[in-house]
């Protein structure tokens, strides 16, 4: 009694606490209260702690080929006003387009497919016949990583079309980025930030020129190559050494004359440590993941207060933070508590000027929370 409470309230994901009883090997699973009512269907991954993953609620199980194209099309019809300003966005967002364990990226004219799951991973086959079927794009390549907890190995290699042979070119409004597919973090580039970057170009487009900038934790360098008319010195910093090495070449493709920049491999905390007080107008902040499961909930947060009392301390009177997290195990309200403390001990005034998310083609399902893993704020910094 109660294990079917969560999936009574349409939240997708079934953990294996909840499963009194499984049977058979198929890639999909009917999910049955303990009632005996078919509550649902899904991809089933019977060695993960999410052991299914419901697509669709109610009795009727669905045609599995027909339903992956029929949301597929609709994902893609959704991003449809995008376009016009890039060529590069998420097509489907795993739960968000309720097509959970699939996520699907475009790079100018290469798709590329993360299969997060079992259940999705042997439906293999129908995913791809449903790509050809939906997407225009005349290459794709699979780029699936991080599946130990789904008892899966990586896998990266094309599907059809041409492979990524080196860095792909996209535009992201007045921008032009690199983007290395096959080496790059996830699919090769925060596509998730577009929205903020757009909003961090109108706030300083706004305010004329300023002073320095630090892009911290910068991967690609998008941050600091989308501000560069406005910031005539951009300090990008990160630690890995192709990372670095893409956003020099997304900096020296459209830098300004007269522009300065410089490109810091470096741990981000030893770096903020040892640079001179308030010597910034802005600081980014964009760190990967500090908290990968809840219980590391506490060490993360501890690190987010570390990094951005340190960004604080490095920031000018007058300059801004934008600081972010993009775990979904800290939510909000969490995370504007760690700016806060963090605030507190620099013994900085602060001001919320903005809030920060994911832009509109990483939808989350009302049904699941936990897709809002974007968190940011955008604050002044008086004194």
């Amino acid at each position: 009694m109660g294990r079917d409470a969560s999936a009574r309230r349409r939240h997708p994901w079934i953990f294996s606490g909840a499963v009194s009883e499984e049977s058979g090997d198929a890639p999909v699973a009917r999910v049955v209260s303990h009632e005996g009512v078919t509550l649902g269907h899904g991809v089933y991954s019977p060695r993960s702690q999410i052991r299914v993953r419901v697509w669709t609620w109610g009795e009727d199980e669905p045609d599995w080929p027909a339903l992956i194209r029929e949301r597929m099309s609709a994902a893609k019809k959704s991003r449809r006003a995008l376009l016009t300003e890039t060529d590069a966005v998420r097509y489907i967002n795993s739960e968000g387009d309720f097509l959970s364990g699939i996520f699907l990226d475009k790079y100018g004219d290469t798709l590329v497919l993360q299969l997060l799951t079992e259940g999705t991973d042997r439906m293999r086959d129908i995913i791809i016949d449903a790509l050809r079927a939906t997407f225009d794009e005349p290459n794709a390549f699979e780029k699936s990583a991080g599946r130990t907890e789904e008892g899966l190995p990586d896998r990266a290699e094309s599907i059809y079309g041409a492979a990524p042979d080196g860095p792909t070119d996209i535009h992201c409004g007045e921008s032009r980025f690199f983007v290395d597919i096959q080496k790059g973090h996830k699919s090769g580039f925060y596509l998730d930030q577009r929205a903020n970057r757009r909003f961090l170009r109108a706030f300083y487009s706004a305010r004329g020129v300023n002073r320095r900038a630090l892009d911290c934790f910068c991967h690609s360098g998008a941050f600091g190559v989308t501000l560069r008319d406005f910031f005539p010195s951009v300090d990008f910093l990160d630690s890995s050494e192709s990372a670095m090495n893409i956003c020099q070449k997304n900096w020296e493709r459209q830098a300004p004359a007269g522009s300065a920049a410089k490109f810091i491999r470096e741990d981000a905390f030893q770096f903020l440590r040892e640079i001179p007080e308030r010597d910034y107008d802005l600081v980014i902040l964009d760190p990967p993941s500090f908290a990968k499961r809840s219980r590391e909930v506490d060490r993360a947060c501890r690190g987010y207060k570390d990094i951005q009392r340190l960004a604080f301390r490095a920031i000018a009177p007058g300059g801004n933070l934008a600081a972010f997290s993009c775990s979904h195990h800290i939510d909000r309200d969490l995370f504007q508590k760690v700016v806060f403390s963090a605030a507190l001990d620099a013994g900085r005034d602060v001001q919320i000027v903005a809030r920060f998310g994911h832009d509109s083609d990483h939808p989350v399902s009302l049904y699941h929370p936990e897709g809002e893993y974007l968190h940011g704020l955008f604050l002044r910094v008086a004194d």
